[in-house]
């Protein structure tokens, strides 16, 4: 599978080397001005074997990393959001519209998981009126979204 995952920090990079270490194509998006490069963070000495399987999976031309959000989403299948690290007020706002403007240029369908801290109804409640004005599609044609949420110790997942 070709997966896109949204944000380069810790919990990503261990996602992203493990998917990569299982065969699946995965891009790494980090926002313009970002340091892209999930090899080049202090987290990797915290996790035994993290760097490792980042190294293999871009040995084996199956990780890669790019701010190119548009070219991301266009050249896969899935992209995962990890909106519980968000840091500024009305930047996930943007996301969303980013991210329906990408899926304006797929012919193919797209699957959204999001990862937040909100109760799933209120999270799309939000996201889906901007993903579907931004993208000009329908939400279950043309793209599909995922709710997961995530509290410590807890994990509920909603599908929309």
């Amino acid at each position: 599978m070709r997966i896109s995952i949204l944000g380069t920090n810790y919990k990503n990079s261990i996602f992203a080397g493990c998917l990569s270490f299982r065969g699946h194509t995965v891009i790494d998006v980090s926002a313009p001005g970002k340091n892209r490069d999930p090899l080049d963070h202090d987290y990797l000495t915290l996790e035994p074997g993290l760097r490792f399987l980042l190294d293999q999976g871009r040995k084996a031309g199956l990780l890669s990393s790019t701010s190119d959000l548009l070219s991301a989403v266009r050249e896969t299948d899935l992209t995962f959001i990890d909106e519980v690290d968000s840091e500024k007020p009305g930047c996930m706002e943007r996301l969303w519209c980013q991210l329906g403007e990408a899926l304006r240029c797929k012919s193919a369908p797209h699957r959204l998981v999001i990862r937040t801290n909100r109760s799933p109804e209120v999270a799309l409640a939000d996201i889906l009126p901007l993903l579907e004005s931004s993208s000009g599609k329908r939400h279950g044609d043309g793209f599909d979204v995922e709710v997961r949420l995530d509290f410590p110790g807890q994990s509920i997942a909603a599908l929309a």
